[in-house]
């Protein structure tokens, strides 16, 4: 089988798995973050979305951005349809207008205003600050044993009206609370 035969899907799930081999196996090809802004764009493409949510595909950073030009190299690609755009926030405000929204480490004291903001919208939140997804975050990305690894706040993910693909779910280190 060879990868133009594979299904779209399949090609998807085969690059998020991909991404999970050793970081640094890898390192002089990608970065953390350019990496984690792969898993960004695949959890994007892994989600479903409500008609009521925000118009486009926009992918939103708040806080210190630690991807630099990594998550501009997303801006224009396909994501379910709509291309994708890559914003970066400056008041909580704007946070939702985002179909994603990436909380950056630097925004820890501002978390839990940061998700009453968009508490019950249809926003996808991923952070990679500690425990994220314990602390209502819908995905928290996390590097152990050298890989890139992500926990699921279900919860969080139902109360937002989003739905996040079975497989996504199985790729996950922990799903919370386990449907």
């Amino acid at each position: 089988m060879t990868w133009q035969t594979l299904g779209r899907g399949m090609r998807r799930l085969t690059l998020i798995l991909a991404l999970f081999f050793p970081i640094l196996a890898h390192a002089a090809a990608f970065s953390e973050y350019e990496l984690k802004a792969a898993f960004v764009y695949n959890f994007a493409s892994f989600t479903d979305w409500p008609s009521k949510a925000a118009p486009g595909m926009s992918v939103c950073v708040i806080g210190q951005d630690p991807f630099g030009r990594a998550l501009d190299a997303l801006e224009g690609k396909a994501v379910k349809g709509q291309s994708l755009s890559v914003r970066r926030l400056s008041t909580i405000a704007e946070a939702r207008t985002c179909r994603v929204l990436f909380i950056s480490a630097s925004e820890v004291n501002n978390l839990p205003r940061l998700l009453a903001a968009v508490k019950d919208l249809p926003v996808l939140t991923v952070s990679d600050m500690d425990d994220a997804a314990h602390q209502g975050v819908i995905i928290g990305l996390a590097i152990e044993k050298q890989r890139i690894t992500f926990e699921i706040n279900a919860a969080a993910a139902r109360n937002a009206n989003i739905v996040l693909s079975s497989r996504l779910l199985n790729l996950a280190r922990n799903v919370y609370p386990r449907p």
